[in-house]
């Protein structure tokens, strides 16, 4: 790929830009991704920028995967206007070519077909892929088809399970672009794959004005309900809040108002020991607590102890969940205080102790569900379920967590932490710092549960941590596992 920081300005300036390809890698689509990012920001719909790269995403590997097999076919003298040949060539493409695709980037690299993608902006976005050969008339045929299948299906998951397709690949990623498009207002006339000119064009239209779409179906509205059910926080915690705001306050009067509580205030001692803050000392006593961290902290530190109690409660067997929280809390800690973020440091931790509340509500009313996404994120070579849980349920696990957030009277801080750590690019400013930290964390506590691919995660955030390769990244996780198995000494709330 050309030079990326020329690409983004040129888009940036000129409102259009071409890129061609004849072989597509994991570090493209990470720049890709990026460059997207930065010409949606700058038309105002960067909240969508995690759905038009899962389309995107499709497209381009779907039109690299049509080049190759354009090749294929010409090198073993079949035709593809043929079905004969066609039928019998897409079995050899598929086992030859597409189950060893990485053996074949030289091939691919040589190959008179190519790709190129293009940005251009008039009043509305439009995205072009480009194959230099055109689509025959069985090809056709199919696409025709697969865009009418898309109308029978409610959500992405239904498709999936439904899905199957002996021949190609492209069957699903053309549905689900469809119902994507669907969950962000947009209609499949907003996609479209013809041939132009002796070329297959496959196109995104989106327009200056998008009309947010509303899904209702019986699986959110079951999950809203849960929220809705789920107890409010203790009532001292609204006293505890109006003193720690207050001008005049007295650690001693906070202090003894805690104590109140005998429960509260165990949860509390054991959390302020805990390798997730950075107290430094043994903490013996409320007062004690509240003179390390301070009344803002340790109200932080309430809403952790006692959100975890009522999910706790509601909830039993997330035991594996709140592990991650905590090993997330404690990379967070780490590198936020490497990072000079001391201010938001404590804020930091209890954000990613709390980042995944939704999910662990998500799992508990509709874990076969999110299993089900988690699977096709998985298969679809992505990381981060936001689009997909959106588009399959109507709400994502990020914004249960941040209904949550907003029932229990969060701060605010807490609650950008939470509703952002899957895309903190869409934080406040004031908070989009604190949440690049949890997302980075989340995506490093993740590393030892699976084989993360670096190239699916923000590049300007992981510049920002002076992650610039993947031997950077590993060697972050390194010293970031080393710290936790050394400083690991209470587990989450025990």
């Amino acid at each position: 790929m050309e030079n990326f920081e020329e690409l983004k300005h040129k888009a940036l300036e000129d409102w259009e830009l071409e890129i061609k390809f004849r072989y597509i890698t994991d570090e493209d689509l990470q720049q890709i991704y990026s460059l997207l990012q930065q010409i949606l920001q700058k038309i105002g719909k960067v909240y969508i920028c995690e759905y038009i790269f899962m389309m995107l995403k499709e497209i381009l590997v779907n039109s690299i995967r049509a080049s190759a097999k354009r090749e294929f076919f010409a090198k073993n003298s079949l035709n593809p206007e043929n079905p004969d040949d066609y039928k019998a060539g897409i079995v050899r493409f598929k086992n030859e070519i597409i189950l060893n695709w990485s053996e074949h980037e030289g091939f691919l690299k040589q190959s008179k077909y190519f790709i190129t993608l293009k940005f251009k902006f008039d009043k509305k976005l439009v995205i072009e892929v480009t194959n230099n050969s055109p689509l025959v008339e069985h090809e056709q045929i199919r696409i025709k088809a697969r865009l009418d299948a898309a109308d029978k299906y409610k959500n992405i998951l239904e498709a999936y399970s439904d899905h199957s397709d002996s021949q190609e690949s492209a069957g699903l990623g053309i549905v689900m672009t469809v119902l994507l498009l669907k969950s962000i207002g947009l209609d499949k006339s907003s996609f479209k794959i013809e041939s132009r000119e002796g070329n297959t064009v496959s196109s995104l239209t989106i327009p200056a004005q998008i009309i947010p779409a509303e899904i209702t179906n019986e699986i959110r509205d079951k999950i809203l309900q849960e929220v809705d059910m789920l107890p409010s926080l203790p009532k001292s915690l609204k006293k505890i809040m109006e003193m720690c705001s207050s001008e005049n306050l007295d650690f001693s009067e906070l202090a003894a108002e805690i104590e109140k509580n005998p429960a509260l205030s165990a949860d509390l001692l054991k959390l302020s020991n805990s390798s997730s803050f950075v107290t430094r000392t043994s903490v013996n006593s409320i007062l004690q607590a509240i003179k390390i961290v301070g009344s803002n902290n340790v109200l932080n530190m309430l809403y952790a102890v006692s959100s975890y109690k009522v999910i706790k409660e509601k909830f039993p067997r997330m035991e594996k969940q709140w592990e991650h929280a905590n090993k997330t809390s404690i990379y967070a800690m780490k590198i936020a205080e490497d990072f000079g973020m001391t201010k938001s440091i404590e804020s930091i931790n209890v954000g990613a102790l709390l980042h995944d509340i939704g999910k662990i509500l998500l799992l508990a009313v509709e874990g076969k569900l999110f299993a089900a996404i988690q699977e096709l994120t998985k298969n679809l070579q992505m990381e981060n379920t936001k689009a997909l849980e959106e588009a399959s349920i109507g709400i994502s696990h990020s914004e249960l967590g941040t209904l949550l957030a907003h029932k229990w009277n969060y701060p605010r801080e807490l609650s950008a932490i939470i509703e952002f750590h899957q895309d903190p690019f869409l934080a406040p400013e004031e908070f989009r710092r604190s949440a690049e930290v949890v997302y980075f964390a989340n995506i490093l506590a993740n590393k030892l549960d699976g084989d993360v691919n670096f190239y699916s995660y923000d590049l300007g955030v992981l510049h920002s941590f002076n992650i610039y390769s993947i031997e950077d990244f590993n060697s972050f996780h390194y010293k970031l596992e080393s710290y936790f198995q050394s400083n690991n000494k209470n587990p989450f709330f025990g």
